[in-house]
């Protein structure tokens, strides 16, 4: 079908900010220990997460977050090692296939509609309760 409303909504277009975008993970701190489900929750700043724009064309400054463990680089920019994404400042992760008493560096990272890094990243390390 093609998409012809009476009342088109208005295009979104690059987004202008007097700072760099960045995340820093709220919780888990550094340190902590986690088990089975926990929340990864961040402060993002000068930057937009969008779900609408999930897969859409790149508008400068908006886009998601991705959630990695241990790394944020390698085949597919570290896609191998990601735990989900968000739109939100919220999500929701798990401990399930990791071993109790293991360390691993839990990752948020900053990605465009199309899911490329943006090469602005924050790390906590957790042990696995």
């Amino acid at each position: 079908f093609d998409y012809q409303p009476t009342s088109p909504l208005p295009v979104i277009t690059d987004a202008t900010s007097a700072g760099e975008p960045s995340i820093e993970i709220m919780s888990p701190q550094d340190g902590d220990t986690v088990s089975g489900e926990f929340d990864v929750v961040v402060e993002i700043s000068n930057f937009e997460p969008s779900c609408d724009l999930f897969g859409k064309p790149g508008v400068a400054g908006f886009g998601h977050w991705h959630v990695n463990l241990d790394s944020s680089t390698g085949p597919m920019m570290g896609m191998g090692t990601m735990l989900g994404m968000s739109c939100e400042t919220v999500f929701r992760a798990s401990t399930e296939g990791l071993q109790a008493g293991e360390t691993h560096s839990v990752i948020a990272l900053l990605t465009d509609n199309g899911h490329a890094p943006l090469n602005i990243e924050d790390q906590v390390e957790v042990t696995i309760g």
